[in-house]
């Protein structure tokens, strides 16, 4: 993406820079087709486009990179206002590889804004904006107008939507930030219901173990769900062979801070639901015990749920080589093995009465 290729070229080179230019020109111009094109919707919407636009507002290197990442977000967030004709060429279906297996794609321009502009408020856009517009005027009238046009739709947009649904947004893009308003005990306690999904089936946590398997040892190597039954049932984690340390975790990920950053996020979150949720504690065990019935007994490929093999993944981050990674991971499996937090707590609060 555009963000991985920032990334590695902080010391831009004219050449490096030309090269980026030009692939945000190409995104520009794919975005131009997005209220006219179901195809291309789908895929903004599936391959991390909108999380690599926002960066560059925060990275890019040149202004006529800026100029380019903000004209494409506006378009993005302004589809609905645009006269569409819809293409006849477009595909039914785009399924997600690597992000949400089960997300529904927005097959009309209007679903495609609002999905668009919940992501670019979950990738903290706001903050991007209000830095651009007040760090200069800048000289380039397309430039400032676009900037003025999506920090007032970002603004909008913001007034209705509830916390819940940023959260949302936020776990649905993969990248997830500390935030004192959404990643905080008092935000699980008030909305930790809604973490059952809409189909009861607690698909926002299972996207959160989901970001961790992803980056885990064995995530990394494309394991199945057979190589998910083997970590259930011991053979990584008790092999003197497999034995876990700093070799084991990919040398690049480990130095990437924004990714850090979203995998101890991630254990917080995980943590805080089984902290706040009624019998959470009992959702992730009935979960693993299904894992390994399934494992055992199932010639399925299919794992009834990702939410089995929580327990597993965060024990394994308990070994990260990044240090603020690991505290959370101690912290989620402390969550995870203590059975009753009301009478902790309250236990807790009688101690100090009496000191």
């Amino acid at each position: 993406t555009a963000t991985n290729y920032n990334n590695n070229n902080n010391n831009s080179t004219s050449s490096s820079v030309q090269q980026l230019y030009e692939l945000v020109f190409t995104l520009w111009c794919m975005s131009l087709d997005c209220a006219n094109n179901k195809s291309i919707r789908q895929h903004f919407a599936r391959d991390g486009a909108i999380p690599a636009l926002v960066q560059l507002l925060k990275t890019a290197p040149r202004e006529k990179v800026l100029r380019l990442a903000v004209a494409s977000l506006t378009v993005l967030a302004t589809l609905d206002t645009a006269t569409t004709t819809e293409a006849t060429t477009d595909t039914s279906s785009v399924k997600c590889n690597n992000r949400n297996n089960n997300q529904a794609y927005p097959s009309s321009s209007l679903e495609a804004t609002t999905v668009f502009v919940r992501e670019m408020i979950a990738c903290d856009i706001s903050k991007a904006l209000d830095h651009l517009r007040q760090l200069r005027q800048w000289n380039d009238p397309d430039l400032q107008n676009d900037l003025d046009v999506l920090n007032e739709t970002i603004q909008c947009q913001t007034r209705h939507l509830t916390q819940w649904k940023v959260y949302q947004a936020e776990v649905d893009t993969g990248v997830l930030r500390w935030s004192s308003l959404l990643h905080t005990s008092e935000f699980f306690r008030r909305n930790v219901q809604y973490m059952e999904g809409p189909k009861g089936d607690f698909e926002p946590v299972q996207k959160l173990v989901q970001i961790l398997y992803r980056h885990c040892r064995h995530g990394r190597s494309g394991s199945n769900s057979r190589d998910f039954g083997m970590m259930m049932n011991g053979s990584f984690s008790n092999d003197k062979n497999n034995n876990i340390n700093s070799s084991s975790w990919d040398e690049e990920d480990v130095h990437d801070d924004e990714l850090c950053e979203t995998l101890a996020v991630a254990l917080y979150d995980i943590g805080e639901f089984v902290r706040h949720y009624p019998n959470g504690r009992a959702v992730i065990a009935a979960a693993t015990r299904l894992y390994k019935t399934h494992y055992y007994y199932s010639q399925s490929s299919s794992p009834p749920s990702v939410l089995g093999c929580t327990k597993d993944i965060v024990m394994q981050y308990m070994q990260h080589p990044r240090e603020e990674v690991q505290e959370q991971a101690l912290s989620c499996a402390s969550k995870l093995l203590v059975q009753n937090w009301k009478v902790r707590e309250e236990m807790a609060c009688h101690l100090f009465e009496m000191l």
